[in-house]
């Protein structure tokens, strides 16, 4: 996965967690960052500052960043989707339906467990927003 791809990505994941983007006559403004960023919940960051600060987001290399997302996802809906993480892949799937949404699995060695969820969380976040 490239350096743009990934940041793409925690973009992507950084929407699905509501962090807010306000629009108008002032600049855009992210605030109350759902996640472990400097600086906490509740600080404010220009919004012409936010290409500086993805590369910081970290939701592709550290469970401390991830696993909100895989909570978020569970507690979607009343629980209508469920984040399977197992030894060398991850799995969602639609609880209603039965049905597997996205599925992703290790490459080489267990230790890439976390990139299986990253990419699983991605698609699955892709495929909610065209289908919610």
């Amino acid at each position: 996965m490239t350096e743009q791809e990934i940041l793409d990505n925690n973009k992507l994941i950084a929407d699905f967690m509501s962090v807010p983007c306000t629009q108008g006559n002032d600049p855009k403004v992210w605030r109350d960052l759902p996640c472990p960023f400097y600086g906490g919940a509740g600080s404010t960051w220009n919004y012409n500052s936010i290409p500086k600060l993805l590369p910081q987001i970290k939701y592709h290399s550290s469970w401390d960043w991830l696993m909100p997302v895989v909570i978020n996802i569970n507690l979607l809906e009343d629980w209508r989707f469920d984040v399977n993480i197992k030894t060398m892949d991850c799995d969602i799937t639609d609880e209603h339906t039965n049905k597997i949404i996205v599925e992703c699995s290790c490459e080489y060695e267990c230790c890439e467990l976390i990139n299986s969820v990253y990419n699983a969380v991605v698609k699955f976040i892709k495929w909610y927003n065209e289908n919610k």
